[in-house]
């Protein structure tokens, strides 16, 4: 059993959580920074100054503290039993830029015509009167550009901006916009690509969902660096302050490249405790593409939607030279998941930043446009952004849907990329379900029954029950969007190893869908969240148990939901088989009934898409006992990574790479 505890006062009133400077005397010799983690916050913070270490934040949500420590403190603690240590490297983004901006694919002052709302079928549900209004986006980056908060004149999201906490002086709730700016510029871009009111010289909305509260965290400084402590930090406070601000929705638009499996990374295991208490975390798939294994931290959780790129290539409306950017990295997770679950626009978007205060406008004014104040940029983190608007128009439709739901919903109503001729193109590794669709996920979301999450509270939802909403019948797989009609995947990636399609799915009742469960590979657990309060609101802790013992036998998908393993066949990327065949593909062999169509649903089992193994061309067999190559083991600790990415602007040079590493939307 796991179990953490939240800190009270960062719930009540969001103060900080950092207990001491980074400086310490000259006496103890020289220092590390560490994540050290155990049973309880208050046990670890107990060991670690039982050796002198000093601690620097208290991290609830993974059970832990960061602490500076010399090597012999390290050392005390690391013979202790039950305690984990990891060495807290200063991360700070990579990111790359377009000397030829904006202007490189432009003629003259033309305006950028902000595709995404098009091409992600938002315009569509726009139509049907879905902003977001209602649903809170917890953002944590570098920050947004806005003033204060509660004067709407001085800021562009005006009452919508609902907090703003800065983990980068040690954890403050501020009061004033200027107190947690953006000095960098990421955070301001990708917020206005999410859910900015303003509009482009078009006429159009810049935001996929403007009428969507925010909550800012910033954790990445004034050159897009920053900590794991600093993030894990925020995404505490995040947890901690979820119910009192209506968070929904958490986008990350950062990626590190993985060190460790994706259980031990304590980002990846703050992420599975947000998702677990009903947040639907979004996360860019990272810029290290085309290759295959290159799914960044926090993207390699199976739990989260992980989010490619994909770009219209500058040419709106012309479906035919559409594709996957090639920076988009691509699946699988070393552990040999699927990813990424889906793409979404991320080539050259609009979005705000500051000229005078932010690093990157005055590093790289090419970006500009004749658009005051707006800047072109390009990366998975702009597409994430995409996706965690279009979660938050599907919970407008249903506000009472869980995560799993969600990502099930989002994958099936995705559209596969294609061809110039038509045929099929990029496989499930490199566009997962295909290009997001927010008409069809609003559609999807709204056919369901309102109330879903009370029935599976009080047990009155059992496997296989009908749960579409009176009078509703299962949506038409297809929506017509930029005027072409964009046929539906109907496939979801379930436990990270299965592929599923069917009516079924969406239908009817899977116990995949309650909250308390989680399905990954061959592991089941069954995830109760303890709180402070009798109205379910403050998170108190986390108990992770095996099945109750009568759900030995647990069914985790009915009768009726068509498993696509034998279909599909093997995953390899020679043969273009498994998880490595086209999307498009996959989707008309599930939609041609090529699926095993299960009969009595199916029971807890290792997966059987990649069962047995992925083999990739270079000869690599992943399989659950992969050792990482890249992980770096040190006497000190595990170096978590090499730098966390905020993965935005990776633009063209004239079709080569820029600075060797990456090579642009095509």
């Amino acid at each position: 059993m796991a179990k953490f505890k939240t800190s009270l006062l960062a719930v009540t009133c969001g103060m900080s959580m950092t207990l001491l400077s980074t400086s310490a005397t000259e006496a103890r010799g020289a220092l590390t920074s560490y994540i050290v983690e155990g049973q309880s916050t208050e046990s670890v913070a107990k060991a670690v100054r039982s050796t002198g270490g000093r601690i620097t934040h208290e991290l609830p949500i993974i059970d832990g503290v960061s602490a500076l420590l010399t090597r012999s403190e390290a050392a005390q603690l690391r013979k202790q039993k039950g305690i984990t240590l990891f060495v807290d490297g200063t991360v700070k983004s990579q990111t790359i830029y377009n000397p030829y901006g904006y202007y490189a694919y432009t003629v003259g002052s033309a305006p950028i015509d902000p595709y995404a709302r098009t091409m992600a079928g938002v315009e569509n549900a726009a139509a049907q009167g879905f902003d977001g209004t209602g649903v809170t986006i917890a953002v944590l980056d570098s920050g947004v550009w806005a003033q204060d908060p509660n004067v709407s004149s001085m800021s562009m999201y005006g009452s919508r901006l609902l907090a703003l906490y800065d983990t980068t002086i040690g954890g403050q709730l501020a009061m004033y916009g200027w107190q947690a700016a953006d000095q960098y510029g990421h955070g301001s871009h990708i917020t206005t690509v999410m859910t900015s009111q303003d509009t482009s010289v078009t006429g159009r909305p810049l935001g996929i969902a403007p009428g969507a509260s925010l909550v800012e965290v910033k954790a990445f400084d004034a050159n897009g660096s920053g900590s794991y402590s600093n993030v894990i930090s925020g995404l505490g406070w995040i947890l901690a302050n979820r119910y009192y601000l209506n968070i929904r929705v958490l986008n990350l638009s950062f990626g590190a490249t993985p060190q460790s499996y994706y259980w031990n990374d304590p980002i990846d295991q703050a992420v599975m405790k947000l998702w677990q208490a009903g947040v639907v975390v979004v996360a860019s798939a990272g810029n290290f593409g085309p290759k295959a294994q290159t799914i960044a931290v926090p993207g390699n959780t199976p739990y989260v939607i992980t989010v490619g790129a994909m770009t219209d290539n500058w040419t709106p409306n012309d479906p035919t030279d559409d594709g996957i950017t090639s920076f988009s990295s691509a699946g699988p997770t070393y552990e040999g998941f699927v990813k990424p679950e889906v793409v979404a626009p991320g080539g050259h978007l609009l979005g705000d930043m500051d000229t005078m205060s932010m690093t990157i406008p005055k590093k790289y004014p090419a970006f500009a446009t004749p658009d005051y104040d707006k800047y072109v940029m390009s990366g998975t983190s702009q597409a994430a952004a995409v996706v965690s608007g279009v979660v938050a128009l599907m919970i407008q439709a249903n506000p009472y849907l869980k995560p799993d739901q969600v990502k099930c919903h989002l994958l099936a109503s995705s559209a596969g990329l294609v061809k110039k001729n038509g045929s099929a193109a990029y496989s499930i590794f490199q566009q997962g379900a295909g290009l997001v669709n927010a008409a069809g996920g609003v559609q999807l979301a709204g056919a369901i029954v309102p109330d879903l999450a009370a029935r599976i509270a009080s047990g009155r939802v059992r496997a296989g029950d009908s749960i579409l909403a009176p009078g509703k019948t299962m949506p038409a797989a297809g929506s017509i969007v930029e005027g072409r009609l964009a046929p539906w995947s109907g496939l979801a990636s379930l436990a990270g190893t299965h592929l599923m399609s069917g009516e079924a799915l969406f239908t009817r009742y899977q116990p995949i869908y309650n909250p308390r469960l989680t399905w990954v590979g061959s592991r089941v657990r069954s995830i109760d969240v303890d709180y402070f309060d009798g109205n379910r609101r403050y998170v108190e802790g986390f108990e992770e148990n095996p099945p109750p013992s009568s759900d030995s036998a647990l069914a985790l998908v009915t009768a009726g939901v068509a498993d696509l393993s034998a279909a599909l066949g093997p995953s390899s990327e020679a043969a273009a088989s498994g998880a490595f065949m086209p999307t498009n593909a996959a989707a008309a062999r599930a939609a041609s009934g090529q699926g095993t169509v299960l009969s009595e649903g199916i029971v807890l089992s290792e997966g059987i898409v990649l069962s047995e193994g992925i083999v990739l061309s270079e000869g690599i067999v992943l399989s659950e006992g992969t050792v990482l190559s890249e992980g770096i083991v040190l006497s000190e600790g595990i170096v978590l990574s090499e730098g966390i990415v905020l993965s935005e602007s990776d633009a063209i040079v004239h079709g080569r790479a820029a600075g060797g590493f990456l090579l642009g939307e095509r």
